[in-house]
Protein backbone atom coordinates (compact mmCIF):
# COMPACT_ATOMS: atom_id res chain seq x y z
CA UNK A 1 0.00 0.00 0.00
CA UNK A 2 3.12 2.06 0.59
CA UNK A 3 4.10 1.94 -2.95
CA UNK A 4 0.51 2.46 -4.33
CA UNK A 5 -0.21 5.68 -2.42
CA UNK A 6 3.13 6.90 -3.13
CA UNK A 7 3.51 6.43 -6.92
CA UNK A 8 -0.24 7.84 -7.01
CA UNK A 9 0.70 11.08 -5.56
CA UNK A 10 4.14 11.22 -7.85
CA UNK A 11 1.78 11.30 -10.15
CA UNK A 12 -0.80 13.88 -8.65
CA UNK A 13 2.30 16.29 -8.47
CA UNK A 14 0.61 17.38 -5.13
CA UNK A 15 4.36 16.56 -3.76
CA UNK A 16 7.23 13.97 -2.46
CA UNK A 17 6.20 10.79 -1.07
CA UNK A 18 6.38 12.68 2.56
CA UNK A 19 3.63 14.81 1.57
CA UNK A 20 1.74 11.50 0.44
CA UNK A 21 1.74 10.56 4.02
CA UNK A 22 0.08 13.41 4.30
CA UNK A 23 -3.37 13.07 3.69
CA UNK A 24 -5.74 12.70 6.84
CA UNK A 25 -8.23 15.43 6.98
CA UNK A 26 -11.50 14.73 5.19
CA UNK A 27 -14.95 13.51 6.46
CA UNK A 28 -18.13 14.55 4.66
CA UNK A 29 -19.06 12.13 2.17
CA UNK A 30 -16.30 9.18 1.71
CA UNK A 31 -16.22 5.71 1.76
CA UNK A 32 -12.41 4.12 2.22
CA UNK A 33 -11.92 0.74 0.82
CA UNK A 34 -8.57 -0.90 1.29
CA UNK A 35 -5.78 -1.00 3.50
CA UNK A 36 -2.86 0.72 4.77
CA UNK A 37 0.30 -0.76 5.63
CA UNK A 38 1.67 2.28 8.34
CA UNK A 39 0.20 2.78 11.79
CA UNK A 40 -1.46 5.54 12.93
CA UNK A 41 -0.41 7.42 15.92
CA UNK A 42 -1.94 10.23 18.06
CA UNK A 43 0.04 13.25 19.32
CA UNK A 44 0.21 13.11 22.75
CA UNK A 45 -0.05 16.93 24.74
CA UNK A 46 -2.71 19.03 25.37
CA UNK A 47 -5.94 17.54 24.07
CA UNK A 48 -6.13 13.35 23.66
CA UNK A 49 -9.69 12.35 21.76
CA UNK A 50 -11.80 10.13 23.79
CA UNK A 51 -14.41 8.56 22.25
CA UNK A 52 -17.27 6.01 23.27
CA UNK A 53 -16.31 2.62 21.32
CA UNK A 54 -19.38 1.21 19.06
CA UNK A 55 -21.61 -1.57 21.16
CA UNK A 56 -21.25 -1.28 24.84
CA UNK A 57 -19.32 2.01 25.28
CA UNK A 58 -16.02 0.54 26.71
CA UNK A 59 -12.49 0.70 24.68
CA UNK A 60 -10.53 -2.57 24.45
CA UNK A 61 -7.28 -0.20 24.00
CA UNK A 62 -6.62 2.33 26.49
CA UNK A 63 -6.30 6.14 24.90
CA UNK A 64 -7.35 4.37 21.74
CA UNK A 65 -10.51 7.19 20.44
CA UNK A 66 -13.16 5.27 18.36
CA UNK A 67 -16.45 6.46 17.03
CA UNK A 68 -19.67 6.48 18.72
CA UNK A 69 -22.04 3.35 17.81
CA UNK A 70 -25.43 4.72 15.66
CA UNK A 71 -28.84 4.59 16.70
CA UNK A 72 -30.11 2.08 14.73
CA UNK A 73 -33.26 3.45 15.74
CA UNK A 74 -33.18 6.52 14.32
CA UNK A 75 -34.00 5.57 10.80
CA UNK A 76 -34.47 2.00 9.74
CA UNK A 77 -34.76 2.40 6.49
CA UNK A 78 -31.64 4.66 5.57
CA UNK A 79 -28.18 2.89 4.05
CA UNK A 80 -24.96 3.84 3.49
CA UNK A 81 -25.22 4.14 -0.13
CA UNK A 82 -28.76 5.99 0.36
CA UNK A 83 -26.53 8.46 2.44
CA UNK A 84 -23.98 8.76 -0.14
CA UNK A 85 -26.02 9.99 -2.87
CA UNK A 86 -28.23 11.86 -1.14
CA UNK A 87 -26.72 13.57 1.79
CA UNK A 88 -25.53 16.92 0.54
CA UNK A 89 -29.28 17.37 -0.50
CA UNK A 90 -30.60 16.23 3.31
CA UNK A 91 -32.43 18.28 5.54
CA UNK A 92 -30.36 17.75 8.18
CA UNK A 93 -27.56 19.94 6.93
CA UNK A 94 -30.04 23.14 6.82
CA UNK A 95 -28.21 24.76 4.12
CA UNK A 96 -28.05 28.48 4.18
CA UNK A 97 -29.78 29.90 0.98
CA UNK A 98 -26.04 30.93 -1.71
CA UNK A 99 -28.76 32.69 -4.01
CA UNK A 100 -26.77 30.43 -6.63
CA UNK A 101 -29.04 27.79 -8.53
CA UNK A 102 -26.21 27.79 -11.12
CA UNK A 103 -24.09 25.12 -8.79
CA UNK A 104 -26.53 22.15 -7.54
CA UNK A 105 -23.65 20.74 -4.48
CA UNK A 106 -22.48 22.29 -1.37
CA UNK A 107 -18.54 22.10 -2.93
CA UNK A 108 -19.14 23.79 -6.27
CA UNK A 109 -21.10 26.06 -4.59
CA UNK A 110 -17.47 26.88 -2.01
CA UNK A 111 -15.19 26.05 -4.51
CA UNK A 112 -15.81 28.20 -7.85
CA UNK A 113 -12.48 29.73 -7.40
CA UNK A 114 -9.07 28.99 -6.48
CA UNK A 115 -8.49 31.26 -3.78
CA UNK A 116 -11.25 33.59 -2.42
CA UNK A 117 -11.54 35.73 0.52
CA UNK A 118 -14.85 36.79 1.98
CA UNK A 119 -12.86 39.85 3.48
CA UNK A 120 -9.77 40.55 2.61
CA UNK A 121 -6.92 39.14 0.18
CA UNK A 122 -3.26 39.95 0.73
CA UNK A 123 -0.47 39.05 -1.33
CA UNK A 124 3.55 40.37 -0.54
CA UNK A 125 5.10 37.97 -3.12
CA UNK A 126 4.59 36.39 -6.37
CA UNK A 127 1.12 34.90 -7.01
CA UNK A 128 0.30 32.43 -9.63
CA UNK A 129 -2.69 30.43 -10.38
CA UNK A 130 -3.91 27.74 -12.58
CA UNK A 131 -5.98 24.70 -13.67
CA UNK A 132 -6.41 20.78 -14.29
CA UNK A 133 -8.66 18.62 -14.16
CA UNK A 134 -7.86 15.77 -11.90
CA UNK A 135 -10.58 13.32 -13.49
CA UNK A 136 -8.70 13.32 -17.02
CA UNK A 137 -5.04 12.59 -14.89
CA UNK A 138 -2.84 14.46 -12.48
CA UNK A 139 -1.32 17.59 -12.77
CA UNK A 140 1.20 17.65 -15.67
CA UNK A 141 1.53 21.48 -17.16
CA UNK A 142 -0.36 24.70 -16.60
CA UNK A 143 -4.16 25.24 -17.64
CA UNK A 144 -6.75 28.03 -18.27
CA UNK A 145 -9.64 28.20 -15.12
CA UNK A 146 -8.21 29.26 -11.65
CA UNK A 147 -10.18 32.51 -10.60
CA UNK A 148 -9.40 34.39 -7.50
CA UNK A 149 -12.07 36.39 -5.82
CA UNK A 150 -12.31 38.90 -2.66
CA UNK A 151 -15.34 40.41 -1.22
CA UNK A 152 -13.75 43.26 -0.09
CA UNK A 153 -10.37 43.83 -0.26
CA UNK A 154 -7.71 42.95 -2.98
CA UNK A 155 -4.40 44.15 -2.32
CA UNK A 156 -1.38 42.62 -4.22
CA UNK A 157 1.79 43.93 -4.01
CA UNK A 158 4.24 41.90 -5.74
CA UNK A 159 2.50 40.98 -9.32
CA UNK A 160 0.17 37.80 -10.37
CA UNK A 161 -0.05 35.33 -13.08
CA UNK A 162 -3.54 34.20 -13.28
CA UNK A 163 -5.08 31.85 -15.29
CA UNK A 164 -8.52 32.90 -14.91
CA UNK A 165 -10.78 35.54 -14.25
CA UNK A 166 -10.50 37.81 -11.29
CA UNK A 167 -13.35 39.29 -9.36
CA UNK A 168 -13.59 41.80 -6.25
CA UNK A 169 -16.75 42.11 -4.87
CA UNK A 170 -19.84 44.70 -5.64
CA UNK A 171 -18.14 47.81 -2.77
CA UNK A 172 -14.55 46.42 -3.15
CA UNK A 173 -10.96 47.76 -3.73
CA UNK A 174 -8.62 46.32 -5.63
CA UNK A 175 -4.90 47.49 -5.78
CA UNK A 176 -2.28 46.42 -7.27
CA UNK A 177 1.66 47.81 -6.91
CA UNK A 178 5.10 46.78 -7.72
CA UNK A 179 5.04 44.55 -10.22
CA UNK A 180 4.17 42.43 -13.44
CA UNK A 181 0.18 40.91 -13.17
CA UNK A 182 -1.24 39.21 -16.06
CA UNK A 183 -4.44 38.15 -16.03
CA UNK A 184 -5.86 35.20 -18.22
CA UNK A 185 -9.50 35.98 -18.00
CA UNK A 186 -12.06 38.69 -17.25
CA UNK A 187 -11.70 41.39 -14.62
CA UNK A 188 -14.39 42.51 -12.33
CA UNK A 189 -14.02 45.50 -9.86
CA UNK A 190 -17.09 46.57 -8.11
CA UNK A 191 -15.16 49.65 -6.40
CA UNK A 192 -12.29 51.20 -7.02
CA UNK A 193 -8.80 50.23 -9.17
CA UNK A 194 -5.72 51.18 -8.37
CA UNK A 195 -2.72 50.71 -10.38
CA UNK A 196 1.17 52.05 -9.08
CA UNK A 197 4.38 51.22 -10.59
CA UNK A 198 2.98 48.24 -11.98
CA UNK A 199 2.67 46.49 -15.52
CA UNK A 200 -0.61 44.88 -16.03
CA UNK A 201 -1.99 43.09 -19.00
CA UNK A 202 -5.71 41.42 -19.30
CA UNK A 203 -6.18 38.96 -21.69
CA UNK A 204 -10.32 39.85 -22.02
CA UNK A 205 -12.46 42.65 -20.64
CA UNK A 206 -11.91 44.91 -17.60
CA UNK A 207 -15.21 45.59 -15.49
CA UNK A 208 -14.56 48.56 -13.22
CA UNK A 209 -17.93 49.82 -10.68
CA UNK A 210 -16.05 52.74 -9.55
CA UNK A 211 -13.08 54.93 -9.95
CA UNK A 212 -9.42 53.67 -11.93
CA UNK A 213 -6.14 55.43 -10.85
CA UNK A 214 -2.82 54.46 -12.76
CA UNK A 215 0.27 56.02 -11.13
CA UNK A 216 3.82 55.39 -13.05
CA UNK A 217 1.75 52.00 -14.55
CA UNK A 218 1.21 50.83 -17.93
CA UNK A 219 -2.41 48.90 -18.50
CA UNK A 220 -3.28 46.98 -21.25
CA UNK A 221 -6.86 45.34 -22.06
CA UNK A 222 -6.82 43.44 -24.89
CA UNK A 223 -10.38 43.64 -25.37
CA UNK A 224 -12.95 46.37 -23.80
CA UNK A 225 -12.60 48.25 -20.44
CA UNK A 226 -16.24 48.94 -19.16
CA UNK A 227 -16.73 51.50 -16.94
CA UNK A 228 -20.00 52.86 -15.06
CA UNK A 229 -21.01 56.29 -15.86
CA UNK A 230 -19.83 57.96 -12.79
CA UNK A 231 -16.29 56.01 -13.12
CA UNK A 232 -13.29 58.38 -13.28
CA UNK A 233 -10.42 57.33 -14.95
CA UNK A 234 -6.58 59.17 -13.21
CA UNK A 235 -4.32 58.31 -16.05
CA UNK A 236 -4.16 56.25 -19.33
CA UNK A 237 -4.78 52.55 -19.80
CA UNK A 238 -4.61 50.88 -23.84
CA UNK A 239 -7.87 49.14 -24.30
CA UNK A 240 -7.92 47.83 -27.49
CA UNK A 241 -11.63 47.13 -27.94
CA UNK A 242 -12.09 50.71 -26.88
CA UNK A 243 -14.17 51.79 -23.77
CA UNK A 244 -17.78 51.28 -22.39
CA UNK A 245 -20.15 53.23 -20.67
CA UNK A 246 -22.34 51.49 -19.09
CA UNK A 247 -23.83 49.88 -15.76
CA UNK A 248 -21.40 47.71 -14.11
CA UNK A 249 -22.72 45.53 -11.41
CA UNK A 250 -19.97 42.56 -9.61
CA UNK A 251 -21.80 40.32 -8.01
CA UNK A 252 -20.02 39.05 -4.23
CA UNK A 253 -17.62 35.85 -5.75
CA UNK A 254 -17.58 34.36 -2.89
CA UNK A 255 -20.40 32.65 -0.43
CA UNK A 256 -19.60 34.21 2.66
CA UNK A 257 -22.93 35.67 2.96
CA UNK A 258 -24.40 33.17 5.65
CA UNK A 259 -21.52 31.58 7.63
CA UNK A 260 -20.45 29.34 7.57
CA UNK A 261 -22.98 27.33 4.57
CA UNK A 262 -23.81 24.65 7.01
CA UNK A 263 -25.62 24.30 9.59
CA UNK A 264 -22.92 22.56 12.42
CA UNK A 265 -25.31 22.57 15.34
CA UNK A 266 -27.96 20.36 13.16
CA UNK A 267 -25.10 18.08 11.80
CA UNK A 268 -23.89 17.16 14.73
CA UNK A 269 -27.73 16.31 16.41
CA UNK A 270 -27.89 14.41 13.09
CA UNK A 271 -24.97 12.34 13.13
CA UNK A 272 -25.18 11.44 16.34
CA UNK A 273 -28.18 9.82 16.23
CA UNK A 274 -27.76 8.30 12.67
CA UNK A 275 -24.41 7.28 11.58
CA UNK A 276 -23.18 4.18 10.38
CA UNK A 277 -20.37 3.70 12.75
CA UNK A 278 -21.74 0.10 13.96
CA UNK A 279 -20.18 -0.88 10.66
CA UNK A 280 -16.35 -0.15 11.33
CA UNK A 281 -16.89 -3.61 13.75
CA UNK A 282 -14.18 -3.57 16.34
CA UNK A 283 -13.53 -0.37 18.53
CA UNK A 284 -9.56 -1.13 17.07
CA UNK A 285 -11.09 -0.96 13.44
CA UNK A 286 -13.59 1.92 14.04
CA UNK A 287 -10.11 4.10 15.33
CA UNK A 288 -9.30 7.11 13.39
CA UNK A 289 -5.75 7.51 14.97
CA UNK A 290 -4.93 4.38 15.53
CA UNK A 291 -5.90 1.89 12.78
CA UNK A 292 -3.17 0.38 10.04
CA UNK A 293 -5.91 -0.43 7.90
CA UNK A 294 -9.00 2.09 8.08
CA UNK A 295 -11.70 1.02 6.11
CA UNK A 296 -14.63 3.60 5.80
CA UNK A 297 -17.69 1.79 4.31
CA UNK A 298 -19.82 4.35 2.16
CA UNK A 299 -22.23 6.47 4.77
CA UNK A 300 -22.15 8.61 7.76
CA UNK A 301 -19.89 8.85 10.41
CA UNK A 302 -19.11 10.78 13.78
CA UNK A 303 -16.08 11.14 15.42
CA UNK A 304 -14.60 13.40 18.41
CA UNK A 305 -11.66 15.50 17.77
CA UNK A 306 -8.16 15.51 19.10
CA UNK A 307 -4.60 16.11 17.94
CA UNK A 308 -3.12 13.51 15.13
CA UNK A 309 0.28 12.67 13.99
CA UNK A 310 0.22 10.30 10.87
CA UNK A 311 -2.54 8.83 9.05
CA UNK A 312 -3.55 7.02 5.95
CA UNK A 313 -7.08 6.47 4.91
CA UNK A 314 -7.99 4.74 1.34
CA UNK A 315 -11.54 6.02 -0.12
CA UNK A 316 -12.38 4.94 -3.11
CA UNK A 317 -16.47 5.64 -3.13
CA UNK A 318 -18.54 8.29 -1.13
CA UNK A 319 -19.10 8.94 2.63
CA UNK A 320 -19.81 11.81 5.29
CA UNK A 321 -17.77 11.78 8.35
CA UNK A 322 -18.57 14.93 11.07
CA UNK A 323 -16.01 15.77 13.43
CA UNK A 324 -17.28 16.93 16.49
CA UNK A 325 -14.94 19.75 18.35
CA UNK A 326 -11.25 21.01 17.22
CA UNK A 327 -9.18 19.39 15.15
CA UNK A 328 -4.67 19.80 15.27
CA UNK A 329 -3.20 17.96 12.51
CA UNK A 330 0.76 17.92 13.66
CA UNK A 331 2.33 15.50 11.00
CA UNK A 332 1.54 13.71 7.18
CA UNK A 333 -1.70 13.02 6.72
CA UNK A 334 -3.09 10.79 3.49
CA UNK A 335 -5.56 10.00 1.49
CA UNK A 336 -5.57 7.52 -1.47
CA UNK A 337 -9.12 8.38 -3.42
CA UNK A 338 -8.13 6.08 -6.51
CA UNK A 339 -10.30 6.93 -9.41
CA UNK A 340 -13.81 7.56 -8.20
CA UNK A 341 -13.81 8.30 -4.55
CA UNK A 342 -14.85 11.06 -2.61
CA UNK A 343 -14.06 12.42 1.17
CA UNK A 344 -15.38 15.50 2.75
CA UNK A 345 -14.44 16.39 6.25
CA UNK A 346 -16.63 18.66 8.44
CA UNK A 347 -15.09 20.28 11.68
CA UNK A 348 -17.55 21.60 14.53
CA UNK A 349 -14.47 23.27 16.18
CA UNK A 350 -10.86 25.15 15.15
CA UNK A 351 -8.41 23.94 12.49
CA UNK A 352 -4.77 23.60 13.43
CA UNK A 353 -1.85 23.32 11.35
CA UNK A 354 1.23 22.20 13.12
CA UNK A 355 4.75 23.50 11.13
CA UNK A 356 5.70 20.94 8.55
CA UNK A 357 1.65 19.73 8.44
CA UNK A 358 0.20 18.31 5.40
CA UNK A 359 -3.07 17.25 4.35
CA UNK A 360 -2.50 15.89 0.91
CA UNK A 361 -5.16 14.13 -1.98
CA UNK A 362 -4.44 11.75 -4.28
CA UNK A 363 -7.40 13.64 -6.30
CA UNK A 364 -7.22 17.39 -5.21
CA UNK A 365 -11.12 17.73 -5.80
CA UNK A 366 -11.92 14.98 -4.09
CA UNK A 367 -10.81 16.17 -0.72
CA UNK A 368 -13.42 18.40 1.04
CA UNK A 369 -12.38 20.38 4.60
CA UNK A 370 -15.50 22.34 6.19
CA UNK A 371 -14.48 24.15 9.45
CA UNK A 372 -16.92 25.85 11.32
CA UNK A 373 -14.61 27.29 14.42
CA UNK A 374 -12.50 30.54 13.80
CA UNK A 375 -8.74 29.86 13.39
CA UNK A 376 -5.94 31.01 12.54
CA UNK A 377 -4.08 28.13 9.33
CA UNK A 378 -0.85 28.80 9.14
CA UNK A 379 0.94 27.06 6.21
CA UNK A 380 4.55 27.12 7.43
CA UNK A 381 8.02 24.74 7.84
CA UNK A 382 7.92 22.56 5.14
CA UNK A 383 3.56 22.66 5.54
CA UNK A 384 1.59 21.49 2.75
CA UNK A 385 -2.04 21.23 1.00
CA UNK A 386 -3.48 19.46 -1.71
CA UNK A 387 -7.20 19.43 -0.52
CA UNK A 388 -10.28 21.96 -1.10
CA UNK A 389 -10.89 24.04 2.43
CA UNK A 390 -13.64 26.30 3.38
CA UNK A 391 -13.21 28.03 6.21
CA UNK A 392 -15.21 31.36 5.83
CA UNK A 393 -14.30 32.64 9.94
CA UNK A 394 -10.51 31.84 9.62
CA UNK A 395 -7.47 33.63 8.30
CA UNK A 396 -5.10 31.91 6.30
CA UNK A 397 -1.30 33.00 6.73
CA UNK A 398 1.26 31.67 4.36
CA UNK A 399 5.12 32.62 5.48
CA UNK A 400 6.98 30.90 3.25
CA UNK A 401 6.85 29.45 -0.63
CA UNK A 402 4.11 27.27 -1.45
CA UNK A 403 2.67 25.25 -4.15
CA UNK A 404 -1.31 24.05 -3.35
CA UNK A 405 -3.39 22.00 -5.20
CA UNK A 406 -7.11 22.42 -4.75
CA UNK A 407 -8.97 25.62 -3.54
CA UNK A 408 -9.09 27.91 -0.58
CA UNK A 409 -11.94 29.86 0.77
CA UNK A 410 -11.04 32.07 4.17
CA UNK A 411 -12.41 35.18 5.77
CA UNK A 412 -8.89 36.12 5.51
CA UNK A 413 -5.66 35.25 3.41
CA UNK A 414 -2.47 36.81 3.67
CA UNK A 415 0.85 35.07 1.54
CA UNK A 416 4.11 37.11 2.63
CA UNK A 417 5.72 34.11 0.27
CA UNK A 418 5.28 32.90 -3.48
CA UNK A 419 2.00 31.22 -3.37
CA UNK A 420 1.07 29.21 -6.42
CA UNK A 421 -1.86 27.34 -6.29
CA UNK A 422 -3.30 24.37 -9.38
CA UNK A 423 -6.90 24.52 -9.38
CA UNK A 424 -8.85 21.40 -9.54
CA UNK A 425 -11.56 21.81 -11.96
CA UNK A 426 -12.94 18.26 -11.12
CA UNK A 427 -14.34 19.72 -7.77
CA UNK A 428 -17.24 21.46 -9.67
CA UNK A 429 -18.57 18.18 -10.66
CA UNK A 430 -18.49 16.88 -6.93
CA UNK A 431 -20.56 13.72 -6.57
CA UNK A 432 -22.22 12.11 -9.87
CA UNK A 433 -20.69 12.42 -13.40
CA UNK A 434 -22.80 14.80 -14.74
CA UNK A 435 -21.00 18.61 -14.09
CA UNK A 436 -22.95 19.89 -10.59
CA UNK A 437 -22.14 23.52 -12.32
CA UNK A 438 -24.81 24.28 -14.82
CA UNK A 439 -23.61 25.29 -18.22
CA UNK A 440 -26.11 27.25 -20.04
CA UNK A 441 -25.76 28.45 -23.74
CA UNK A 442 -24.07 31.71 -23.98
CA UNK A 443 -23.03 33.97 -26.81
CA UNK A 444 -20.60 36.63 -24.48
CA UNK A 445 -18.97 36.74 -21.12
CA UNK A 446 -21.51 39.05 -19.28
CA UNK A 447 -24.23 36.04 -19.76
CA UNK A 448 -22.08 33.82 -17.69
CA UNK A 449 -21.78 33.92 -13.81
CA UNK A 450 -17.89 34.64 -12.91
CA UNK A 451 -15.80 33.44 -12.72
CA UNK A 452 -17.73 31.40 -15.73
CA UNK A 453 -16.70 32.56 -19.33
CA UNK A 454 -18.51 32.05 -22.62
CA UNK A 455 -16.65 29.31 -24.32
CA UNK A 456 -17.37 27.73 -27.29
CA UNK A 457 -20.92 28.77 -26.96
CA UNK A 458 -21.69 27.52 -23.21
CA UNK A 459 -20.60 29.22 -19.79
CA UNK A 460 -17.87 27.05 -18.25
CA UNK A 461 -14.36 27.22 -17.13
CA UNK A 462 -12.01 28.29 -20.41
CA UNK A 463 -9.93 24.44 -20.83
Amino acid sequence: MHSLIDAAMDRSGAGSPSLVRALFLSLTCVALQASCSEDIHIRTGVREPTLPAAGNGQDTREDTPSMPQTDAGSDSNATASDSCTTWRHDSDLALADLADSSCSTIAAKAFRYALCACDVLTSRAQLTSDAFDSARGPYMRSEPGAGIGSNGVLDARAGAALSGTLVVGATGLASLTGGSFQIGGNALVGGDLVFKQAEATFDRELWVGRNIATTDSTVHVARTLRRSPESKLTGEIDASGGTSSEAVVVDDPCPCANRPLLDFDALRLSFSTNNDNASLGSPQAASLWYSSALELPCGRYLAQGGSATTARWVAHHTSVVFIDGDLEIAGHLAVDLGTTGELDVLISGQLTLQPGAQIAATRAGALRLYVNGASIVRVSGGASLACNLYAPTSQLLVSEEQTLYGALLFSTLTATAPLSIHYDRAVLRASGGAASCQEPACVIDSECRAPFLCVAGRCGLAQ
